[in-house]
């Protein structure tokens, strides 16, 4: 299933699609660096075990400290997996974030609630357009935030023109077929804008804006 058909599924009578995008997989990678460090401790418990084991079960146990290790190594490339899958998208009611493969997590974010929207930049150089932020866990300790958002993004600045346009009821824009991976495509080719802010990418991308102001010669 393409990123276009899965939103397809999920676009309601009389919405309209503004923009389509993903995560980049490198991004979502460096979310996951921080098990570089359990990953080494681990894997210098594991040998260490292993150079003195005098019986099957020291044997045993460093082989489960080295899965262990294993574990933790492969996390950063599980996330850049799946992250192909995770398909972020902007229609004239809400914001919808979910996956071609039916993966969790699924969120709606009405429209109104989302151009309420804080970005963030990581140490990575990618940046997430969070929403809102949710707690999960169980009882009233031990809850850890959960953020809701299109994270790890390579250009967020087209999905925050679609936010802002979606939020003022603006004309919506032609939706193509992508072409390329989902996390580089956007919907609409606009000139490429050296500020980071929202509105003068909108205006790129062909906001109306007031004619200039012409001054005749004396």
């Amino acid at each position: 299933m393409t990123a276009r058909d899965c939103i397809d599924r999920l676009i309601k009578p009389g919405e309209e699609l503004i923009w389509i995008g993903g995560p980049a997989p490198r991004g979502m990678a460096c979310l996951r660096a921080w098990a570089v460090v359990p990953t080494l401790v681990l894997s210098m418990i594991a040998a260490s075990l292993a150079s003195a084991a005098d019986d099957r079960r020291d044997i045993a146990l460093a082989v489960l400290v080295a899965l262990a290790a294993v574990a933790f190594a492969s996390a950063p490339f599980v996330s850049m997996r799946m992250s192909r899958y995770r398909v972020y998208a902007v229609t004239t009611d809400r914001a919808i974030i979910t996956s071609t493969a039916g993966l969790p997590p699924h969120h709606d974010v009405p429209i109104e609630e989302a151009s309420h929207y804080s970005v963030e930049v990581h140490a990575s150089g990618y940046r997430s357009v969070v929403f809102k932020r949710e707690f999960a866990g169980y009882g009233d300790t031990g809850r850890r935030p959960l953020v809701v958002g299109f994270m790890m993004l390579s250009d967020h600045e087209p999905a925050v023109a679609a936010i802002d346009r979606a939020a003022r009821k603006g004309d919506s824009v032609q939706v193509l077929e992508p072409r390329l991976p989902v996390h580089l495509h956007t919907l609409r080719r606009c000139p490429r804008v050296t500020t980071n802010r929202a509105s003068s990418f909108a205006a790129a991308c062909g906001e109306p804006r007031a004619p200039a102001a012409s001054v005749a010669g004396g």
